[in-house]
């Protein structure tokens, strides 16, 4: 029997060639197939840790930061000339400390209970400007929750 120009016995042959070749790629495909999946597998969990690592870096970063600022306010809170009511010499020395950290951009200090600015380092000369109410309810709440903000900055001042 003749199909399309080739004979039974080619045919046969063609087949068996077709059947040995197809043989052999099959396991060849399946190895390709598990090796593939296993490199992916591994990458993803390189990738993953390799993640981890980074998140967890910045974790320590932001801490080890906020442990700076924290230490800074501190120091802010000991200025003797706050506690004078000396706002002049008060803005000078917050500028100083401002100064030594290059992300920090303003001290401002308010008087919660007047609702006024009493001194920020944008301005050239400490002076007393009122505040929204909004801003200084928003304020004194988070002074309550926060006690960085509330207890240990509150100051006692003198009045002149």
């Amino acid at each position: 029997m003749v199909i399309k120009g080739i004979d039974r016995t080619h045919w046969l042959g063609l087949r068996m060639v077709l059947a040995i070749a197809g043989a052999l790629l099959l396991p060849l495909s399946i190895y390709i197939l598990v090796t593939v999946s296993a490199d992916y597998r591994d990458a993803r969990r390189a990738t993953e840790r390799a993640t981890l690592t980074r998140s967890q870096n910045v974790a320590n970063e932001v801490a080890s930061r906020l442990k700076l600022v924290v230490q800074e306010m501190r120091i802010l809170a000991t200025i003797r000339s706050i506690q004078e009511g000396n706002w002049r010499e008060a803005q000078s020395r917050s500028r100083d400390i401002a100064q030594l950290d290059p992300d920090w951009r303003d001290v401002t200090l308010i008087d919660l209970q007047r609702g006024v600015s009493l001194f920020d380092l944008h301005a050239p000369v400490p002076q007393e400007k009122a505040i929204d109410m909004i801003t200084a309810r928003k304020i004194a709440r988070l002074s309550a929750h926060h006690p960085m903000v509330g207890e240990e900055i509150q100051l006692r001042v003198r009045t002149h």
